[in-house]
């Protein structure tokens, strides 16, 4: 029950992070609970695998949900984090609004790239 509650506040902060940035807020509570339950279950079958591996499932059996619920909290910091570093989305200026979003992409990463080539192609200049 506690981890449901725990889930709860996770999603309301990944949802502060989307809307400050923009960004769908559903989406945010998507890739909280998947990361959320997708680490647990992945926590619970690899520490299931060890503990079967060296023989001892039979008497540390809790210690497969310690490690299911510590990976489920690992992947409730990563939602959160991603929601934090994820780049704002900017009103697009009029001159490009008639690019479809990946061309706009492509063109502002072959901008940047040819302005990293430039830098480096210039070492005798001294700015």
């Amino acid at each position: 029950m506690v981890e449901i509650f725990v889930v709860y506040s996770i999603c309301k902060k990944t949802v502060e992070n989307a809307k400050a940035r923009g960004k769908k807020t559903g989406i945010a509570v998507l890739y909280t609970i998947l990361l959320w339950l997708g680490m647990e279950f992945y926590g619970a079958f690899y520490s299931a695998f060890l503990l079967g591996y060296f023989g001892v499932y039979e008497k540390l059996n809790l210690l497969v949900y310690v490690f299911a619920l510590g990976f489920a909290a690992i992947g409730g910091y990563l939602a959160v984090l991603i929601s934090k570093v994820a780049k704002p989305i900017h009103a697009e200026s009029s001159s490009t609004s008639s690019y479809s979003a990946v061309g706009n992409l492509g063109f502002s990463l072959t901008r940047d790239l040819r302005k990293g080539v430039d830098d480096i192609s210039k070492p005798w200049d001294k700015r």
